[in-house]
């Protein structure tokens, strides 16, 4: 769980992982992905060249693209029931990742120089849904679809939500009513 940081999961999986697996960041933790994503950007630019991130005037390139020690993309999955801090409150039109988080955050990318960083979006994906993005010209770089491939589904999720006895769950998310289980032996 790494406390809730994902700079520090980023980190520990970029180190773990064979380089031939490229580094898509889920940045959703928070419910603010431009802020995590910068946040991890900065962390995992110091830990590759020791060297302090300044927004702005740091070139991120070094750190940006595939394989080890760099990021290939960031993933939103904003919960359809969750609007992220970085969209305006509007109608139910804002909730989950929604066009308008999408846009915003391709533009403040691009504005610290994060233009060949990938955007995947995940989460409430269905053709219909794609071809509003398309439609309405989106910089999304992949599609997540997940359950929506298959004909029949339960839809369910296996968030960490507690570690050794603490509280450790993103936004949106907390330990359910465990009552009705029971231990299971071995047989």
């Amino acid at each position: 769980c790494y406390d809730g940081s994902t700079a520090d999961a980023s980190i520990a999986f970029d180190k773990h992982m064979s380089s031939h697996i490229n580094r898509i960041i889920l940045v959703d933790w928070d419910n603010d992905v431009v802020g995590t994503t910068k946040t991890v950007i900065k962390r995992f630019y110091q830990h590759i060249t020791g060297k302090s991130f300044i927004e702005g005037k740091t070139d991120p390139s070094s750190i940006i693209g595939p394989g080890k020690g760099k990021i290939w993309g960031v993933r939103f999955d904003t919960a359809g029931d969750m609007r992220d801090i970085f969209v305006v409150p509007r109608d139910k039109s804002s909730f989950g990742v929604c066009p308008e988080l999408v846009w915003r955050a391709r533009k403040e990318f691009n504005r610290i120089g994060l233009k060949d960083l990938k955007i995947v979006v995940s989460g409430g994906f269905d053709a219909e849904k794609i071809d509003l993005f398309e439609k309405l010209n989106v910089p999304v770089d992949v599609y997540g679809v997940g359950s929506y491939l298959l004909r029949e589904k339960i839809d369910i999720t296996a968030d960490i939500v507690e570690v050794n006895g603490n509280p450790c769950a993103k936004v949106g998310r907390k330990k359910g009513d465990l009552s009705r289980l029971v231990p299971v032996k071995d047989f």
